[in-house]
């Protein structure tokens, strides 16, 4: 099996996910095609995840919703990353990232993980 060509790692403030990592083909398969508003916004992922406004838990328990109100897309929208944390050996990876919806930047929507 070929090795995965990391993008990046890097350390986010949430207890228990002490890195997150991006890699090649999540970003050129599923993101750039499926979230054009996210095409050349890397460094915007990688900030999201140092320094987030808040995370919450996803749509199932492996997975959290980083979301900034500093960092947006293309579109204009606060940036949003998705982590899995089990889906690389127990490593957390990102699995998405978009430009967020209106229902994801209210945190009130959401099982606050970060800040507590």
């Amino acid at each position: 099996m070929a090795e995965k060509s990391e993008i990046f790692t890097v350390t986010t403030p949430v207890p228990g996910v002490k890195t997150a990592t991006l890699y090649e083909n999540v970003w050129s398969e599923h993101i750039e095609p499926f979230h054009p508003e996210m095409v050349g916004q890397q460094k915007s992922v990688a900030r999201t995840l140092q320094n987030p406004t808040f995370v919450c838990a996803g749509d199932s328990d492996e997975r959290l919703m980083f979301v900034s109100h500093t960092e947006v897309a293309t579109n204009g929208k606060p940036a949003v990353v998705i982590v899995s944390t089990t889906s690389d050996a127990g490593k957390p990876i990102v699995i998405t990232a978009f430009g967020g919806r209106a229902k994801h930047l209210d945190k009130d929507n959401f099982e606050i993980k970060w800040p507590l």
